[in-house]
């Protein structure tokens, strides 16, 4: 699952970010050249809607374990506010991108 996470997956290391990238200088201006092998704009959109409902759901998670073994915070009880709020940008990318629905479910814990 981690190599599948690592391969597939947008995430935040600088490194995996900018090792398809080339920076020409060119006078007095800068060309940063980044070369994805995955161009289709719904797959990155797809993936950056599961990083960051996967991120929601992590915190969610946490203030529910802190609240548990401290009894202070704000449990939050399934209230995946950023699921809520990017439904339905999430919804139309699955009608339009089939592969996105299983981005989002395996990748990000969207509940579509």
């Amino acid at each position: 699952m981690l190599t599948r996470l690592n391969d597939n997956f947008m995430h935040p290391n600088p490194d995996f970010t900018y090792r398809d990238s080339t920076q020409l200088d060119e006078g007095n201006s800068v060309l940063l050249r980044i070369e994805l092998f995955d161009v289709d704009p719904g797959m990155h959109e797809a993936c950056l809607l599961a990083y960051l409902n996967l991120v929601a759901v992590v915190l969610e998670e946490s203030c529910k374990l802190v609240f548990d073994l401290l009894g202070i915070g704000d449990p939050q009880d399934g209230l995946n506010h950023y699921e809520k709020t990017n439904e339905l940008r999430a919804r139309q990318l699955v009608s339009t991108n089939a592969a996105a629905k299983q981005i989002l479910k395996d990748y990000g814990l969207w509940r579509i």
